[in-house]
């Protein structure tokens, strides 16, 4: 569902061959809004709410398509509003919240083809996901369900993204298959025409600092997009019941609920880590914290644990 690619082919290309972390398939739809609607920037919309009219009408009300991808997410049965930025354990919390409303374990292999538990569309969820446009039922919503968010230590998804999507060197089946269309999409992105199917550390972070200091970072892929442009778009942390840390070893029992029965307590599906480990250069570490630093101006009363350091292996 990314809509940073130029022009309309590479957009439609990425989004319909590069594995998604989107919580729904909305971002089928999106692109092709995108390429009419040409290249958009953020601006000043820190915390702001846009007028979140349905895409597929073609209308761009000011904001960049890409935040109508985050909010609202409900689920009724639960009254329960959720977001997570990709890279922020989306995986385990979805399946917490399989096993709180079926009482069962999602019943395929964990990203199996067409039936990655992402895809909330798909039957096993029983139209349990609603993704909410309308601003008047949004606000209702908010204001009547509880709300919760997953965060993480910003250099550190980072990297973690860096690793999962864009790393060189990591062996014939590690790396995600669909790496050389991330990598050409932030090339574009960043006004840069190399020829490259892979990037280092460094100039990942030199060529995501270009994106920002572009004024694009609010048209990165959702595994780049700044954490306070993706789920705090519409409210900031302060607004939400509970925002956790996916580092804390409490968060995703909060997701679990009081009623959760020891078993599904002890149950508590593992944080996917992305492979490899890899040196923290001085120079990487002080591009990527330029372009966090909003990130952690908004989250920093809420993250949990140490912050990755230059020189540190991770």
């Amino acid at each position: 569902r990314a809509l940073a690619l130029k022009p309309f082919t590479a957009l439609f290309l990425q989004n319909w061959m590069a594995p998604s972390r989107r919580l729904s398939i909305l971002h089928i739809v999106l692109p092709a809004v995108a390429a009419v609607a040409g290249a958009m920037t953020l601006g000043n919309h820190e915390g702001t709410a846009g007028t979140a009219l349905r895409p597929e009408k073609g209308v761009i009300a000011g904001e960049p398509l890409d935040r109508r991808m985050y909010f609202l997410d409900y689920i009724e049965d639960l009254n329960m509003v959720v977001c997570s930025c990709a890279k922020c354990g989306t995986t385990s919390m979805l399946t917490i919240l399989y096993q709180r409303l079926f009482q069962q374990e999602w019943p395929f292999v964990m990203n199996q083809t067409h039936r990655d538990i992402h895809n909330i569309e798909l039957p096993e969820w029983e139209n349990k996901w609603r993704v909410v446009w309308n601003k008047k039922e949004q606000k209702s919503i908010w204001l009547n369900a509880s709300s919760y968010v997953l965060i993480r230590d910003p250099v550190d998804r980072l990297i973690s993204s860096w690793k999962s999507k864009i790393q060189c060197n990591v062996g014939p089946s590690a790396g995600d298959p669909g790496r050389a269309l991330y990598v050409k999409q932030l090339l574009q992105l960043a006004g840069r025409e190399d020829e490259q199917s892979c990037l280092s550390l460094e100039e990942f972070a030199e060529v995501l600092l270009q994106i920002h200091e572009n004024g694009d970072a609010g048209l990165l892929n959702n595994h780049f997009l700044p954490q306070h442009l993706g789920c705090f778009y519409t409210y900031g942390p302060q607004m939400w019941s509970k925002v956790l840390d996916v580092k804390h070893p409490g968060s995703f029992v909060v997701l679990q609920g009081s009623d959760a029965s020891q078993e599904m307590r002890d149950a508590i599906p593992p944080a996917h880590h992305s492979k490899g480990v890899v040196k923290v250069t001085k120079r990487a570490h002080e591009m990527l914290s330029a372009i966090t630093a909003n990130e952690y101006k908004m989250l920093g009363d809420y993250l949990v644990g140490p912050q990755v350091k230059a020189g540190d292996w991770v």
